[in-house]
């Protein structure tokens, strides 16, 4: 596998730890722009370990931007969720060129379709985890880490075909297994017209345009037979009147 800037720093960090949880989270906008967050999370006594080691101090997540060059965009920021204190390595990109060229430096990323047709986005990959070694790093070490991975993405517009083990609104997450490769794969459908029918709850599909097309339809020429009705019941009063 190709030497890449987040696994290495991570799997540095994890041989140092019992337990690790990583994540890589996409979040893809309306534009095509973006970004992706990597982030590790950590016990309060596995910080204090590693801030100790690294003579960082409180400011562990901070130092390790400048301490392993990572890319002036990349922005890394620390953060507490619940117990556990999480190092968050962000990086944009503008368009689904610079979000295939970040998949790109992973190493271990295969794009076999990125890309936004008619409104209609497509997201699939191969994220290979058969090979979790990298420079420096003794594979051994990783046979007493409980590893943890997940990987979400965040899509605009309606979520139609996935296979996603979780979807939480907008949001489908899948749980990477070391020593397979996963295949991701998620569809959504971006539309102008307002989200008046909420998507089919409990399974990945959503009500498609067409059907939005149809009921708005049905409406109107319901209210339409309404007023015809209406004309011609007050035109029949009118000449009974007269009669």
């Amino acid at each position: 596998m190709r030497r890449v800037w987040w696994l290495v720093v991570l799997l540095a960090l994890v041989a140092l730890l019992s337990a690790c949880t990583t994540t890589v989270d996409t979040k893809l906008g309306t534009d095509e722009s973006g970004s992706v967050a990597t982030s590790l999370g950590m016990t309060a006594a596995e910080l204090q370990s590693l801030s100790s080691l690294s003579g960082s101090g409180q400011d562990f997540c901070h130092s390790i931007q400048t301490s392993n060059g990572l890319p002036a965009q990349v922005t890394v920021h620390q953060e507490q969720r619940g117990d556990e204190t999480w190092c968050v390595a962000t990086q944009p990109f503008k368009d689904l060129n610079e979000l295939r060229s970040i998949y790109g430096e992973f190493g271990n990323v295969q794009i076999n379709q990125l890309a936004v047709t008619d409104g209609h986005f497509t997201y699939d990959i191969n994220v290979d985890m058969t090979d979790l070694t990298t420079e420096g790093i003794d594979p051994s070490l990783l046979n007493s880490v409980n590893l943890e991975f997940t990987w979400s993405l965040s899509l605009p517009g309606a979520i139609g075909d996935n296979n996603a083990d979780s979807v939480n609104g907008k949001q489908l997450t899948w749980s990477l297994t070391p020593g397979e490769i996963a295949h991701l794969h998620a569809e959504s459908v971006r539309s102008s017209l307002p989200a008046i029918l909420p998507p089919v709850t409990g399974g990945s599909g959503s009500f498609p345009n067409w059907l939005v097309l149809v009921v708005i339809g049905l409406l109107c020429l319901g209210a339409l037979i309404i007023v015809v009705a209406a004309v011609v019941f007050v035109l029949v009063r009118r000449r009974s009147n007269r009669g």
